[in-house]
């Protein structure tokens, strides 16, 4: 049976879908914060860096830990419109991963799940001495980092929001059977990447066209072009592919999730769950409730993608839903409408 905490937030999120529809339109007509996107040196690492600054002093400092791959561009209209609905009075920033840039600064460098945990600590580390509680939101598996991120920072990391987390195997999908293998046979990995660097070459027009045909009907056009730009790169390719590679080696070497420290952090802790997800399905959001029964769980039943912030209708909806959970976290008690 689902928690009272979890309906609660079930109820939130209802009044989320009755109002999305006018926030999209009322937005046209009041842009939200332009990210600035930035290069800084994160752990020996060159890291782009999207954010968007509070108009005032900031009450908390939102970090977004990005999924598989991890192109801080994709997430520019989301930090937007996160920064939007709290009426610019946090920070926001959102971390690539290594090598999942737009020039090759890794210089052919391939960096693991664990170089990527790694890497976000040393930024973490960074944030230590500024006195501002700091909210982890991760997407994919950006949540399973940012839970890594939380048993080392307990006291800076004041919550953790997975969206649409990917924190263990899902031994029902056969479409994760297939991505495992393949990701894990490295003549698969290189004819990728290899497929990809070769597109690079193509004309833009080319490129769009073939983008447009293909992943194209769902996803709105600024993710498009995002895509082109850096997935039709050798370097980006094969880091997505690589890092796919070792979160499979990870979850298929340890018992995940980790429920006895989801337990201990149920506090901090919130999982948005997606109807048709295979990273995380509702088997996994059931599972959670059963082991976790107080922890924070939202299932999204709008039809949203797994890639919720390739369209401007999925980045709106998670940008409430993020404000919701923060208050619910606050306030177990009880929420305020979004």
């Amino acid at each position: 049976m689902p928690s009272a905490t979890s309906n609660t937030l079930q109820g939130d999120i209802a009044a989320v879908k009755s109002t999305v529809v006018d926030e999209m339109q009322s937005t046209h007509s009041s842009s939200p914060p332009e990210p600035v996107l930035s290069i800084s040196l994160i752990g020996n690492h060159t890291t782009e860096v999207l954010s968007v600054d509070s108009s005032e002093p900031p009450l908390v400092h939102l970090v977004i830990i990005p999924g598989n791959p991890g192109i801080v561009a994709y997430y520019e209209e989301l930090i937007g419109l996160i920064s939007e609905v709290v009426s610019r009075k946090w920070k926001i920033t959102c971390i690539s991963h290594v090598g999942h840039t737009q020039r090759d600064w890794e210089k052919g460098k391939l960096s693991s799940l664990q170089d990527q945990i790694e890497h976000k600590a040393a930024y973490l580390r960074t944030l230590e001495d500024q006195g501002l509680p700091v909210i982890l939101v991760g997407h994919s598996i950006g949540a399973h980092i940012a839970l890594e991120l939380l048993r080392r920072f307990p006291k800076l990391v004041t919550k953790v929001i997975g969206l649409y987390p990917f924190l263990s195997l899902n031994l029902d999908s056969s479409e994760q059977k297939i991505l495992g293998r393949a990701t894990r046979f490295y003549p698969a990995r290189l004819a990728f990447s290899t497929l990809a660097g070769t597109l690079g070459f193509l004309p833009a027009s080319l490129q769009m066209a073939l983008l447009r045909s293909t992943i194209g009907k769902a996803w709105d056009q600024p993710a498009i072009d995002v895509t082109r730009r850096y997935m039709l790169t050798h370097h980006v390719a094969a880091n997505y592919v690589y890092m796919g590679a070792t979160e499979f080696e990870t979850f298929a070497r340890l018992e995940l999730p980790d429920w006895e420290f989801l337990d201990s952090q149920k506090g901090k802790v919130a999982l948005l769950f997606g109807a048709d997800d295979h990273w995380g399905p509702i088997s996994l959001s059931d599972l959670a409730r059963e082991r976790v029964p107080l922890l924070h769980i939202i299932e999204e039943k709008e039809g949203l993608l797994h890639a919720f912030c390739c369209t401007r209708r999925g980045s709106l909806w998670v940008a409430k839903v993020i404000h919701s959970i923060c208050i619910a976290l606050e306030n177990p008690g009880g929420l305020s409408d979004l």
